[in-house]
């Protein structure tokens, strides 16, 4: 089963709420059973976690380099709304973290210790704004069952 695009929100035309998302080659809804745009908007939120645990927990082989590309070419597109030097900024994170673990690591052999190791590296090498922890736990959170 292909997760193509990530969900979103649509309102029709009577005022409900649908989940919009694009799976395996097709458009599918699911109604949000709302025409309130917060509650809506926490049925989107759950539906999103549920939706990331299937993407990235689709694959026991997927390996952590395989992951970390994927990552940055959601973070990539243009949805996001990203800057070309923030991506980039994603792409040398993802690109150090590929570095640091071993060649071939699956995702489902990384453990907290080493993603512990990797921000300690991280914090030896730069001094780490707030921003900048967040966007390295933003990384290191596909790798949280």
């Amino acid at each position: 089963m292909g997760w193509d695009r990530v969900p979103h929100l649509w309102r029709h035309a009577n005022g409900t709420f649908y989940l919009v998302w694009q799976e395996g080659g097709g458009t599918k809804r699911r109604s949000a059973g709302t025409d309130k745009r917060v509650q809506a908007e926490k049925h989107l939120r759950a539906f999103l976690e549920e939706w990331e645990r299937r993407r990235w927990g689709r694959s026991e082989e997927l390996t952590v380099t395989a992951a970390a590309k994927e990552w940055v070419g959601e973070k990539a597109r243009p949805r996001h709304g990203l800057s070309p030097s923030t991506v980039r900024q994603y792409r040398v994170l993802a690109d150090r973290l590929i570095a640091f673990l071993p060649d071939g690591m699956r995702v489902v052999e990384v453990t907290p210790r080493d993603l512990r190791r990797f921000l300690d590296h991280l914090e030896k090498k730069h001094n780490l704004s707030t921003q900048g922890i967040r966007k390295r736990l933003s990384l290191l959170s596909m790798f949280v069952p």
